[in-house]
């Protein structure tokens, strides 16, 4: 992921040749892990099946380990929590110990994606143990950047703090770009958490520059951006930023859950920048996305959202508050 695009292009050139079952194993995972990270779900979870598919075909037992635990991690994102568990523990199954640090390392993000904060603590700081004592630089800055993600939203901002600046040299020592960018966005998040908004805008600035340069910008960056923007008292720039967010997002289709999320903080932002009918809409598109997809918790918050617009847009009637 540090050269996604680059990644692309390899992964097709040995598909379309006379590759091994193995070669085509690898290049099936790192296509179906730059789907991911795009956005395209759906086809994410197709190529990565695919892979189980092949390594399942012909025996190659160590590859269909590590494609269960990106398989679980592209369900997790799908909002399959059930599915993506019962990989992870699959794959688990008799996995070696640099391996079981590996697949740890996965759930663990899956984990803090559901709000399991405990879990994902747990399974990094596993992890990060196991991966140190191997000298696994590359993956011990992944496993650190899951533990301080867990730290940060169990409120313990210091030691998050420092668990981040370890992951993104590990991840810089590495040559892993995108990972130090995708630490470098949550150091963001965590300056924000404590406070310090000048520190705050600095990091996400350069987080959304570094993804720009890797040719990847997931919507989370541009979701974290508005909001401390919004909060620094940047409104135009939160409602452009929000803006911005919404245009990633109509080309993720696949991802209930991110669309959801994003929706509900791209209407939260244009309310507070007095953008009501903006704001109602987005707000709207949420409450369908979640309902679709059966996740009453977002669905309820945007509901919320939504009649907190029609309020603001003094459009709110006795239908509006039965229906939030």
């Amino acid at each position: 992921m540090s050269s996604p695009d680059e990644a692309d292009r390899a992964a097709r050139a040995v598909l379309s040749g006379a590759a091994t079952p193995l070669d085509q194993t690898y290049a099936l995972q790192a296509l179906g892990i730059v789907q991911r990270e795009r956005g395209e779900v759906g086809l994410a979870l197709r190529t990565v099946r695919r892979g189980i598919r092949v390594g399942t075909k012909h025996g190659l037992t160590a590859r269909i380990t590590d494609l269960e635990a990106s398989l679980g991690t592209v369900l997790a994102l799908a909002g399959r929590r059930r599915s993506a568990f019962a990989a992870f523990d699959s794959a688990l199954d008799g996995a070696e110990p640099a391996a079981r640090a590996r697949i740890l390392v996965r759930r663990a993000a899956a984990s803090f994606f559901f709000q399991d904060l405990d879990g994902a603590r747990h399974d990094g700081d596993e992890a990060a143990a196991i991966l140190a004592r191997l000298g696994d630089t590359s993956w011990e800055a992944t496993a650190r950047t899951n533990l301080a993600s867990a730290l940060l939203g169990l409120g313990r901002f210091a030691d998050a703090d420092v668990e981040y600046g370890r992951a993104q040299e590990l991840a810089e020592r590495a040559g892993q770009r995108y990972l130090a960018t995708i630490v470098v966005q949550n150091r963001g998040d965590c300056a924000h958490r404590m406070g310090d908004l000048p520190r705050a805008l600095r990091l996400l600035y350069d987080a959304r520059r570094r993804y720009e340069e890797l040719g990847v910008v997931p919507p989370e960056v541009l979701r974290d951006l508005a909001v401390v923007q919004l909060a620094a008292g940047l409104t135009e720039d939160a409602a452009t930023t929000a803006d911005e967010l919404v245009t990633v997002l109509d080309g993720a289709r696949d991802s209930a859950l991110r669309r959801s999320d994003g929706f509900i903080a791209a209407a939260i932002v244009h309310l507070a920048a007095g953008n009501a009918g903006r704001s109602a809409d987005l707000a709207r598109r949420a409450a369908r996305s979640s309902r679709r997809q059966g996740h009453d918790d977002a669905e309820r918050h945007a509901r919320v959202v939504l009649l907190r617009a029609q309020a603001a847009a003094g459009a709110v009637t006795k239908r509006h508050a039965r229906a939030a």
